[in-house]
């Protein structure tokens, strides 16, 4: 039998005479000592009929007696039928198999196979949740050994964080199991009805001023008393003159905006609902977006493709928070934000302007909620929007402090007749303007 001695003096006479030595201790336990000074346990013992030799480690980082406790556990394997290298083996291969199946592993599949279904953005944003609340606690977990109670944990501190997180990630945890479970990675669902168990969350509009307060807010835009730059007040007009959401402003490109038909194309990836959007430009939204234009459409020698860069990146778009951070700027967090341009405009739509709901809904990018609305109610009341945007904008101009009202009438000359129509202007080799101002001249 070896000592612990022996085997220092096994490992010294084999760099000595500079071969490999064996040592026995005994029912097929040997230390294996080789030149370079290192040396290793192996086991050779008889299985139905062969011999069969496994490894247990490094000496001295396995012990002796370690190495005589693994010789132990090899025989009573032996004894019930199972083979030491063999179950080595199947381990080595299921360890690999659970490395396949952790959930993060399982997780990034998953984002990969359905990622041509979804805008950058929004694949962006579930890649974001998961990597943020998810991957650091449970992603090393197979996803045949998660048991519900270990990502219900993780749920609840998301809570705490995030509620709305919280509801985002277990969607994208159900579908990552749905996903699991037709691989067969997982026999079951863990996920299914947790959603459930979250706490209520109440939901509410976003702020929003009353139609009557629009006044104070042009004047406050007016003064500028928070002393916000060109871009950052542009920003905001435009908002509320084009009634887009937030995200679908500050990325606009140049090449989205049609000047000779007044039409901005917004692209179904940017949309909230994956539809291409048109958004009619008033006289006053082309006038901003010419100015913008003049000023940055190259920043620092930069050619840049975006109406509103960031001013320290510019090939990337201003932040998403700006709008937001504009308005607490000028006073207004709690009564109004960005998205409450749109619930003005369509109260102004159907207060104001008179107009019925279908058409400032379907300016404001809004599907039929019904699914027979949305079968055969497919009208996009394009020729409509385009006078109530301009009207829209009108009406902002007209309350803006010091508004002078005024009148345009348009003489058209025809071959029998002569027409008067008053309202806006179609410039051509046939018509005419006429300008009449409040208190002044034609």
């Amino acid at each position: 039998m070896l000592t612990d001695l022996s085997c220092k003096a096994l490992i010294a006479e084999s760099k000595r005479v500079n071969k490999s030595i064996k040592k026995s201790d005994g029912l097929g336990l040997f230390l294996h000592a080789f030149p370079n000074g290192s040396a290793y346990w192996y086991h050779k013992y008889p299985f139905q009929g062969r011999s069969r030799q496994i490894s247990y480690g490094h000496y001295p980082t396995l012990s002796l007696g370690d190495a005589r406790i693994k010789r132990a556990e090899s025989y009573k394997l032996i004894k019930n039928g199972i083979d030491p290298l063999q179950l080595r083996e199947d381990q080595t291969i299921q360890a690999a198999k659970e490395i396949e199946r952790a959930f993060e592993k399982v997780a990034r599949e998953w984002h990969a196979r359905n990622i041509n279904l979804w805008s950058s953005e929004h694949a962006a944003r579930i890649l974001y949740r998961l990597e943020k609340f998810l991957f650091p606690s449970i992603g090393k977990i197979p996803v045949n050994k998660m048991r519900r109670k270990q990502l219900w944990d993780v749920i609840l501190e998301v809570e705490r964080q995030s509620p709305s997180d919280a509801k985002r990630c277990i969607q994208h945890a159900t579908k990552i199991f749905n996903h699991a479970t037709n691989e067969e990675y997982a026999e079951t669902n863990i996920v299914l009805g947790m959603e459930q168990s979250l706490a209520p969350q109440k939901h509410g509009h976003f702020a929003s001023m009353k139609i009557e307060f629009l006044p104070d807010f042009l004047r406050d835009l007016e003064r500028n008393d928070a002393g916000l730059s060109q871009d950052r007040l542009d920003a905001i007009e435009l908002l509320m003159l084009t009634v887009v959401r937030p995200n679908e402003l500050i990325k606009a490109e140049w090449t989205e905006f049609d000047f000779e038909k007044r039409m901005w194309t917004i692209p179904k990836e940017r949309m909230k609902m994956r539809h291409e959007h048109y958004v009619p430009l008033s006289r006053q939204v082309c006038k901003i977006l010419r100015r913008r234009m003049e000023e940055n459409f190259s920043i620092k020698g930069v050619h840049n493709k975006y109406v509103f860069p960031s001013r320290k990146k510019p090939r990337i778009p201003m932040a998403h928070n700006t709008i937001c951070e504009i308005i607490i700027d000028m006073g207004y967090q709690g009564r109004h934000t960005g998205h409450g341009f749109r619930a003005l405009f369509m109260g102004i739509a159907k207060q104001e302007l008179e107009y019925k709901h279908d058409i400032p809904d379907r300016q404001l990018a809004h599907k039929p909620k019904g699914n027979v609305d949305r079968a055969y109610d497919r009208a996009e009341y394009l020729k409509q929007r385009i006078k109530l945007m301009q009207e829209y904008a009108d009406y902002i101009d007209r309350q803006k402090p010091g508004a002078v009202i005024s009148s345009i009438l348009t003489l058209e000359i025809r071959s029998d007749q002569i027409a008067f129509n008053h309202g806006e202007y179609q410039t051509g080799k046939s018509s005419y303007e006429i300008r009449i101002n409040a208190g002044g001249s034609p």
